[in-house]
């Protein structure tokens, strides 16, 4: 009697353990799989790519190249849509006459599987196999950009690689960072089973970082990217950016693409570096 008590007891924690993962995940990723347009509308030559991942699937992603000799910036997106829905920002970076690698995590646009956690840290990684052995790009050409969720798994590919620098785009600290602001009163932290420790992570990367987050950003306070400031190692710098946390307005803030121009440059020894 007590063996099967203790078997129910186990058989209920795990059916627990499961159901909190799924409704933490469907509270993060918002994926979308629906593709209409592609880098094309913006006039630019692409290829279309599916990576594969050490689970056997596949990552869609979209390579658009650049001038010769100039850096690859390695794209990582959000937690919402897809794709398409950063194609502004292929084409913000590409502007720089960079070349422009993007992938999408499991199962968000036209890769397999279903979002999690250690599914976005092996996307980019299959990114970064593509970009160095295939591409032949060196480490110290590449720029790791991320945005929002995808700022954390830049973080945890540059804690991993060298590369020429990491660029976080409205950053978090972490997943149960939010959490707990979002609800005060409640014990979520404890409980977070997803982590995305940009915080962590940041610590352990040895390239030059740049922080852009505005201060109007009602989704993730920019005191997330300060804290990451604090954190990052030297040489580093904070950016404050126009607009929300969703849109394109911070393509025109003040003084960002002097900074990225300097960075694609490796210009970062500015007084304005610390």
């Amino acid at each position: 009697m007590k063996l099967v008590l203790v078997t129910a007891a186990v058989v209920l924690g795990f059916a627990i353990y499961r159901l909190v993962c799924v409704i933490q995940q469907s509270f993060l990723f918002q994926p979308s799989r629906e593709i209409l347009v592609d880098p094309a509308s913006f006039g630019q030559r692409f290829d279309d790519l599916f990576l594969d991942l050490h689970s056997g699937s596949r990552v869609h992603g979209w390579f658009i190249p650049g001038n010769p000799g100039e850096k690859l910036v390695l794209f990582l997106p959000g937690a919402v849509g897809n794709l398409i829905h950063e194609l502004n920002t292929l084409a913000f970076l590409h502007s720089f006459h960079v070349s422009v690698l993007a992938v999408e995590y499991p199962g968000f646009g036209r890769s397999d599987g279903s979002p999690y956690e250690g599914g976005c840290y092996a996307a980019a990684e299959a990114a970064w196999r593509y970009a160095v052995n295939q591409r032949g790009v060196a480490p110290e050409n590449i720029i790791l950009f991320g945005r929002c969720l995808g700022a954390a798994v830049a973080a945890w590919l540059a804690s991993r690689y060298d590369c020429a620098a990491l660029v976080c785009h409205s950053a978090w600290t972490s997943v149960p960072d939010l959490i707990a602001a979002a609800y005060p009163r409640l014990p979520g932290r404890y409980f977070c089973l997803v982590r995305f420790n940009t915080l962590k992570l940041i610590k352990n990367c040895r390239a030059p970082v740049l922080l852009l987050h505005s201060e109007k950003d009602r989704t993730v306070p920019a005191s997330h990217s300060l804290s990451l400031f604090e954190q990052a190692r030297s040489p580093k710098r904070f950016l404050s950016l126009i607009g929300d946390h969703y849109g394109n307005d911070w393509q025109a803030s003040p003084h960002l693409r002097s900074v990225l121009a300097a960075m694609l440059n490796g210009n970062n020894k500015e007084p304005s570096w610390k």
